[in-house]
């Protein structure tokens, strides 16, 4: 056997059991991957709707989905809806609250890749309070400075994520 056939023979060799490692880690974490997200959208929209004890899906795209947020009497307080916006690095996915008369009762952010220190800032308390109490009537929300692109994005799109859901739920 030449040099060069051994070298490809460990080469193939290391990269299928690379290949095979991966596959096991993969198999063995993907439910509970899938569980954490559940677990992550669940108090994401719980934060946004703090009455509320359960959520179905009242109407599913391919881009937005809008859940009836129930109380523990099964009675419907309000709505959540779940959106993304495209940001200045990659995709924004956010939730936003929505009482029965369509205002915001709070927006949470599930996750994003907005450069640290600069579009991470969409995530804190004193940008996303800003759209408390809005509604499509009363929308004014500042962007941030130093992260314009990614505050706007988020901005125009729960814009156009209150649009949608009065069209789809009606008032």
């Amino acid at each position: 056997m030449s040099e060069a056939t051994k070298m490809i023979s460990v080469l193939t060799l290391i990269c299928l059991a690379s290949a095979l490692s991966l596959s096991l880690v993969y198999a063995n974490t993907s439910e509970l991957i899938e569980q954490n997200k559940k677990d992550a959208l669940t108090e994401a929209m719980t934060s946004v709707q703090p009455r509320a004890r359960e959520f179905k899906v009242e109407v599913e795209t391919q881009n937005h989905t809008i859940y009836a947020a129930q109380d523990e009497d099964h009675k419907q307080i309000g709505y959540v809806s779940r959106s993304w916006a495209s940001g200045f690095n990659n995709k924004i996915e956010y939730v936003v609250g929505l009482d029965k008369n369509l205002e915001v009762t709070g927006v949470a952010i599930l996750s994003h890749e907005e450069t640290p220190g600069l579009g991470s800032k969409i995530t804190e308390d004193d940008f996303l309070k800003q759209f408390k109490g809005d509604s499509l009537k009363s929308y004014d929300v500042d962007a941030i400075s130093g992260a314009t692109i990614s505050s706007s994005a988020l901005i125009d799109s729960v814009k156009e994520t209150l649009n949608k859901t009065e069209s789809e739920v009606g008032k």
